[in-house]
């Protein structure tokens, strides 16, 4: 397996690296950034509300399932996704925040794809604040780093120039992944044991 390149945000700002990361973004589309200048408070913040969240009873997070969205926000159980036809499902529960608009927004009114409003959880109003904050934060990390990539003059300054999703999750306990990969090596795949 081949490691993902580590870019130093404040070098790119500089100049430094670009043509790497073009490289990288056309030809591999994963890398990790650090000296990204988001406040390690707001990251553990925000670990802590996912915790928190996906300590909640299933009731409470099936209440904002991402199938009661009409922008695919929300919560996604465990299981629900497959990627692969024939393949078990993913051994994974998520959630998922996108840009958040009323339907008064010009996107929503032209059916934008994933444009909407998120969910949220009742029983968690820590919960909302926390994301969109992070959120928020990562647009624009993520406008310095599309704008570096596209060599341009000027940064992106608006979060809906970007289509944007955060999808923190959880993976199955380990006992579930160990069932899954059994199956799997039964049918003739090949899944790496972690």
């Amino acid at each position: 397996m081949t490691s993902l390149r580590v870019f130093d945000l404040a070098a790119l700002d500089r100049g430094e690296g670009i043509a790497e990361l073009h490289e990288v973004c056309a030809n591999v589309g994963f890398f990790y950034i650090n000296n990204h200048g988001v406040d390690p408070a707001l990251i553990n913040a925000t670990v802590a509300e996912m915790h928190a969240f996906f300590a909640l009873p299933l009731a409470d997070r099936m209440a904002i399932d991402l199938k009661k969205s009409t922008c695919h926000h929300g919560y996604e159980p465990m299981q629900a996704q497959r990627l692969e036809a024939g393949a078990p499902p993913d051994l994974k529960e998520g959630f998922y925040i996108g840009n958040e608009m009323d339907d008064s927004h010009p996107y929503m009114k032209a059916g934008y794809f994933n444009m909407g409003l998120n969910q949220w959880p009742a029983a968690l109003p820590s919960f909302r604040p926390a994301m969109n904050a992070y959120f928020n934060t990562l647009i624009g990390t993520a406008a310095r780093l599309t704008a570096i990539n596209r060599n341009a003059k000027e940064r992106l300054t608006q979060a809906e120039t970007l289509w944007t999703m955060l999808r923190p999750g959880k993976p199955a306990p380990r006992a579930e992944f160990d069932e899954a990969w059994r199956y799997k090596q039964m049918l003739g795949g090949a899944m790496r044991q972690a």
